[in-house]
């Protein structure tokens, strides 16, 4: 369903919701986390970026790992930045960085990959009309 070989009948919403309702110890929390996710690019694909930016924040409160908390967090700011919240947009895009900055410290993701994301970003906000006070440029 995903991959739109077939029409979605609801079961990942279900399913999803399944596993962000479930008890259980840190591997639960890890599952619920990309589960939430899951579920805010769906909603997303389904035009729901209120619901999207949610489940997006869902998913980065669940997540340990800086690199992957820190692509969801600019998952988050650039979909505000297109529906035009820009003061939510400018904070999340440097909680991005800062997740991004010390995924790179650890070796996570590349100097290369954070000055994308960061670019991206900068490139987004400048387009939503905003000037994020706390990102320099180039960063």
């Amino acid at each position: 369903m995903t991959a739109q070989i077939v029409p979605d009948d609801g079961l990942i919403d279900q399913a999803l919701q399944r596993v962000r309702s479930a008890k259980g110890g840190r591997a639960v929390k890890d599952l619920q986390a990309l589960a939430a996710s899951v579920a805010a690019v769906h909603a997303f694909e389904r035009g729901d970026s209120v619901a999207a930016i949610s489940y997006i924040k869902e998913a980065i409160r669940g997540e340990r790992g800086f690199a992957r908390r820190g692509l969801w967090q600019a998952l988050a700011a650039s979909w505000e930045f297109q529906r035009g919240d820009t003061t939510s947009g400018c904070r999340d895009m440097q909680n991005s960085l800062d997740q991004l900055g010390n995924a790179q410290g650890k070796g996570a993701i590349t100097s290369q990959r954070y000055e994308e994301i960061e670019n991206s970003l900068q490139q987004e906000a400048q387009a939503a009309g905003a000037r994020c006070p706390q990102v320099s440029p180039g960063g």
